[in-house]
């Protein structure tokens, strides 16, 4: 009776380690599961980011802000009209996709990821303002601040966008360069 009672024991002992070990590869498989998602969440929100970044980085929004304001006051004085022409932005399709899974991003990502694609909105709201018809009846002063006020977001969303990319590659442990184009130049950092 003593050796059944032992081997019952050792069965049940096997039992709960086997069950543990069980245990263990499935918390370990799911914890592999949610840095692979976190991973694929980040490198994907970056690629996003960098393709605007780079539409973004090599304009001269000053130069061409103030060539804008002249043409404005030019076609005013003439008794005309000029109102620049502001495509739709459409910039955060990628986020808005994967806006569910934001909680997945590690915590250091999360605030300027964002506090970027809140840029991105505001500009493409603005966008849309300039699209109407109440803009285009604004004197030509006004019309140059707003859109000024446009360029100069347009600058801001370049600069968080940088901003976005580096916490995006220090996250991923990747350099900077891997996560960025030639053409989105050097971090603000």
């Amino acid at each position: 009776t003593l050796t059944v009672t032992i081997g019952r024991r050792l069965a049940v002992v096997a039992a709960v380690v086997a069950a543990l070990f069980a245990l263990g590869a499935e918390l370990s498989r799911a914890a592999r599961a949610r840095r692979r998602a976190s991973r694929d969440l980040q490198i994907a929100l970056a690629a996003e980011i960098r393709a605007y970044v780079a539409a973004l980085a090599p304009f001269d929004y000053e130069a061409y802000g103030a060539e804008m304001a002249r043409r404005m006051a030019e076609a005013e004085d003439a008794g005309e009209r000029f109102v620049p022409f502001v495509p739709r932005e459409r910039n955060a399709t990628v986020f808005r996709a994967l806006l569910a899974d934001l909680p997945a991003l590690p915590e250091g990502v999360i605030d300027g990821v964002v506090i970027y694609y809140q840029q991105v909105e505001a500009i493409a709201a603005l966008a849309e303002d300039l699209g109407r018809e109440d803009y285009a009846r604004l004197s030509a002063s006004r019309r140059a601040e707003v859109y000024g006020s446009y360029l100069a977001m347009k600058q801001e969303a370049l600069r968080l966008g940088r901003l976005a990319l580096d916490d995006l590659a220090a996250s991923l442990e990747t350099p900077r360069r891997r996560l960025s184009s030639p053409a989105s130049g050097r971090s603000g950092r």
